[in-house]
C-alpha cells in the first residue's frame, strides 16, 4: 500500500512477484489500488490492475467525489468498468456518480478543473443525468442546490456555469420539476443567483445546445461546452 501511495510501480511489481496479496485491505477497506488511485499514481495503478486488482464501487465513489480525474479515466477505460460506473448508485442516498461528481465540484476539494473533468468523463460513458437521489433531486437540481453556490460565489466562476451547460447539453432539463417539485430555474431564482439564472435561460432557449445539439453525437455536444454554443456553425 505504501508503494502504491508513493507511486513506485517497480516496488509494487517486486512485491507482487513475491506473492503480496493485491486484494489485501486496511481496516477501512482500502486496497493498494485505492491508495494509488486517490494519489494519482497512474503507473502503480496499471501494475495493480494487471495483477487483478478489483475496481470496487467504493473506489469509484471516492475517485468521483474527490476529483481524481486521471484515475477515473483509467478506471473506466474498459467496457465493463464503464458499465459499472454508469449503473452505480449509493445505498442510502441513491446518488449516482454524477451526483457525487457535481457535489465534489461544488466543494472543490481538488482543483475545479479536475472535478469538471470527472463530470465530463461520466457524461461520456452516459451516466444518467436525469437520475434522482433519495430526496428526488436530479443531478442538475442537486448541483445548484449546493450551499457553496451562495457561500463561495460559484456563479462567478466560469467553470461552474460551464458544468451547468454540459449537464444541459447531456439533456438535463432546467424546466423539469421532477419528483422534487421545483425546477432548476426556480431554484436559481429562489436563491437569487442571477448569473446562474442567465445560464439556465440560455440553456433552455430555442435553438441553443439543449435543443439543437441533441441531434449531434455526444462527443460533439460535450466539445461545445468548451468551445461555446453553435461552434460547429461558425
Amino acid at each position: 500500500m505504501f508503494a502504491a501511495k508513493g507511486g513506485s510501480a517497480e516496488v509494487c511489481q517486486l512485491l507482487l512477484d513475491a506473492r503480496a496479496d493485491v486484494h489485501a485491505a486496511n481496516p477501512i477497506g482500502w486496497t493498494a489500488l485505492f491508495w494509488a488511485a486517490l494519489h494519482g499514481q497512474m503507473s502503480a495503478m496499471e501494475v495493480l490492475r494487471a495483477a487483478g486488482a478489483i475496481i470496487s464501487d467504493k473506489l469509484l465513489i471516492l475517485v468521483c467525489y474527490t476529483g481524481n480525474a486521471g484515475a477515473l479515466e483509467a478506471l473506466i477505460a474498459s467496457t465493463a468498468s464503464a458499465q459499472q460506473a454508469r449503473c452505480l448508485c449509493t445505498d442510502e442516498s441513491r446518488q449516482n456518480l454524477l451526483h457525487l461528481a457535481v457535489s465534489g465540484l461544488a466543494y472543490e476539494k481538488n482543483a475545479a478543473e479536475a472535478h469538471f473533468r470527472c463530470v465530463q468523463l461520466l457524461l461520456e460513458v452516459h451516466c444518467d443525468v436525469s437520475a434522482t437521489e433519495v430526496r428526488g433531486r436530479t443531478v442538475l437540481q442537486h448541483y445548484i442546490m449546493d450551499n457553496h453556490w451562495q457561500s463561495e460565489g460559484l456563479e462567478h466562476k466560469a467553470i461552474h456555469l460551464q458544468a451547468v451547460r454540459c449537464l444541459c447539453v447531456a439533456r438535463a432539463d432546467p424546466l423539469s420539476e421532477g419528483l422534487l417539485g421545483r425546477s432548476a430555474v426556480a431554484i436559481a431564482d429562489g436563491s437569487k443567483l442571477r448569473l446562474l439564472q442567465q445560464e439556465l435561460a440560455r440553456c433552455r432557449h430555442a435553438g441553443t445546445m439543449v435543443t439543437v445539439e441533441r441531434t449531434l453525437p455526444l462527443w460533439m455536444r460535450l466539445a461545445s461546452c468548451i468551445c461555446g454554443t453553435s461552434w460547429w456553425q461558425r
